[in-house]
This record gives C-alpha cells, sequence and structure tokens, in this order.
C-alpha cells in the first residue's frame, strides 16, 4: 500500500468510499489566515456554512481563531506546519478535500 493510504487509513479490501464516509471534514481551508485563504475561508462560510463540515488550517492557533471568528465561529480549526509530516498526514487523514 502507498503513503498516502497509510496517511487515509485506507485498509486492503476497502473502497475509497467507505474511506471518504468515515472523515471528519468535507473541506479543509489550509494557509486560512493569509490573505487568499481567509477570503475563501469567508466565502465557504456564507455560502456552504450549514451544508459542509470544514475545518481551516494554519501554523498559528490565535491566527486561525480570528479567522474563525471572521467566519461566525463556524469552522473548526487544525494546526499544521508544513514542516511537520505528521501533523500534515493527520490533516490530510480528516478530510475529503484540502484547498491550499
Amino acid at each position: 500500500s502507498s503513503h498516502f493510504d497509510r496517511v487515509v487509513g485506507r485498509r486492503e479490501g476497502s473502497t475509497w468510499t467507505d474511506v471518504m464516509s468515515s472523515v471528519k471534514f468535507d473541506l479543509v481551508i489550509y494557509g486560512a489566515t493569509g490573505f487568499t485563504g481567509k477570503l475563501a475561508a469567508q466565502y465557504v462560510s456564507r455560502q456552504y456554512a450549514n451544508q459542509i463540515r470544514w475545518a481551516v488550517a494554519g501554523r498559528s492557533r490565535a491566527k486561525l481563531e480570528s479567522v474563525k471568528q471572521a467566519c461566525a465561529g463556524i469552522p473548526d480549526i487544525l494546526v499544521a506546519d508544513s514542516d511537520d509530516q505528521g501533523a500534515l498526514d493527520a490533516m490530510v487523514a480528516q478530510t475529503k478535500v484540502v484547498v491550499t
């Protein structure tokens, strides 16, 4: 099995539908504290907040809290530094889609 299969928890004989139905989030916006990331988070908050399960992610919990407040406190927060492979793997394993 590949590194990706191990990260997302895909087991021998399981389908991608099995894996995707068990994840916590539909969407994670990684880099949500940057200019474009903030715009993306605000857009998702306005357009899809009650339709999808989503989170904002990045290095700084304090900055992510600010983004969360700008999005009516809706998204969850995931802290993941791009230099920390374990944190990135944990983030990816929890979602269907990562937007960066």
